[in-house]
């Protein structure tokens, strides 16, 4: 959990929508946290706190609002990068990776 508390920054990738700016935003105080913010051409269209975090070992699970949809995140820390996926519903799935700043 240590590794994780941060700034975190990267990308997602999806089929439906073009490849757009992601940050995770990792806190330990009387809880762990995160905050999922996702930026495309300049304009920040998603934000939000995530639900369920579940750590183990190095791999990551949590829920998260996006667009209006329910999703499912999990992520697994490889060499230093947050690698991840969501699962959105009818949206589709999206990848992520992202490095601490």
């Amino acid at each position: 959990m240590k590794q994780l508390v941060g700034s975190w920054e990267g990308a997602v990738y999806s089929d439906h929508a073009p490849e757009s700016l992601l940050k995770f935003t990792f806190a330990n105080g009387t809880a762990f946290k995160v905050t999922i913010s996702i930026t495309s051409n300049g304009q920040e269209f998603v934000t939000g706190e995530a639900t369920d975090l579940k750590v183990d070992g190095n791999s990551i699970a949590w829920n998260v609002g996006l667009m209006q949809q329910s999703c499912k995140g999990t992520g697994v820390l490889i060499a230093g990068a947050l690698k991840g996926d969501f699962t959105c519903g009818e949206m589709g799935g999206i990848t992520c990776l992202a490095k601490k700043k």
